[in-house]
């Protein structure tokens, strides 16, 4: 797709990431967009252009802390709903890779004081609907 296409389009890829041969060797991480996998509703990246900027009402609606569980689900039902946008998920093509082999995570940046943020509730609020924030593989 040309780059004026994607721009009139309002497409933005959500992908899969992928992982580096040593890190499947030495950390036994799925690569969630491999050859034999099936998807199962990760997105690690946004690649998008913007021939507009995004609406305030959207972003107040995605005004979220990254690395939090289903983050992603809910920046791709806002967009969708209140931006108008279109996602596809090409990483079949375009590859991003994971390398964390670590295994840390910051888990306090999922709490507000003691109480654990849950966006997985969230997206039960006002009968939405799973489904309708999946991106499965594409092609551009």
């Amino acid at each position: 797709m040309d780059e004026n296409k994607l721009e009139r389009a309002r497409v933005i890829y959500a992908l899969t990431r992928h992982e580096t041969i040593s890190s499947n060797k030495n950390c036994k991480v799925i690569d969630f967009c491999g050859p034999t996998q099936s998807y199962i509703g990760s997105h690690d990246a946004f690649v998008f252009k913007l021939s507009s900027p995004i609406s305030q009402n959207v972003l107040k609606r995605i005004n979220y802390h990254t690395n939090m569980e289903s983050i992603e689900q809910v920046i791709i039902y806002n967009l969708r709903k209140y931006g108008n946008f279109m996602f596809k998920n090409p990483c079949k093509i375009l590859y991003i890779f994971h390398n964390h082999c670590t295994g840390y995570r910051i888990a306090n940046e999922r709490f507000v004081g003691k109480k654990k943020i849950l966006l997985y509730k969230y997206l039960k609020m006002g009968n939405i609907k799973l489904t309708k924030m999946k991106v499965p593989f594409s092609g551009l």
